[in-house]
């Protein structure tokens, strides 16, 4: 069989043999899902196509059978369209867990950066994440001898806030002060 020149690939072509191939037989033997992982990570996939063509799959498209010694790389872009519902959810799951764990540590890192004096207050390193509405909130590390899981600390210490982070960041030790300070003042 010759072997065929890459330039002018007609790459959306391709895509489209890729996804007819699939149809008909690739699926039934390995699963669309399966398939995909392996594709994604070979780094000339033609060479799994050529794998399960020579085993005489004979409905494949013949311009398949002769792309086999080609060299190249699939774009995962043209990829991308063949994805399974179901790990493309899952990938974007993912990409949402991380983007959120990433502000969470930006938002706790620019709390020491806030003048505010917590190791004085609290165990700097117990933080509670509550989500709200599709936005989160820390509400405050926990103080000395007290438990931040438990219910009686959240309601009694820790109330939902409706201020924005970090800017109006307070304890309720912090506000007490405040309003001692304020008092005092007037008096």
């Amino acid at each position: 069989m010759q072997k065929e020149s890459i330039t002018g690939t007609d790459w959306n072509g391709l895509a489209r043999a890729l996804i007819k191939f699939l149809d008909l037989g690739l699926n039934l033997a390995l699963g669309l899902h399966h398939f995909v992982h392996i594709i994604r990570e070979l780094s000339n996939p033609l060479s799994l196509l050529v794998s399960f063509c020579n085993k005489g799959n004979s409905s494949v498209p013949i311009s398949i059978l002769q792309l086999y010694q080609i060299e190249f790389q699939i774009s995962r872009m043209q990829l991308s369209g063949i994805l399974s519902e179901s790990e493309s959810r899952l990938r974007i799951q993912r990409q949402n867990a991380k983007r959120e764990r990433t502000r969470f540590y930006r938002r706790k890192k620019s709390i020491f950066k806030s003048g505010y004096d917590l190791h004085k207050q609290c165990h700097a390193e117990v933080y509670i994440l509550v989500r709200r509405s599709g936005r989160s909130y820390i509400l405050s590390c926990a103080e000395n001898d007290k438990s931040p899981f438990s219910d009686q600390a959240l309601n009694q210490c820790y109330p939902v806030p409706q201020w924005s982070y970090p800017e109006d960041f307070r304890t309720p030790r912090m506000e007490r002060a405040q309003e001692d300070a304020s008092c005092n003042k007037e008096e």
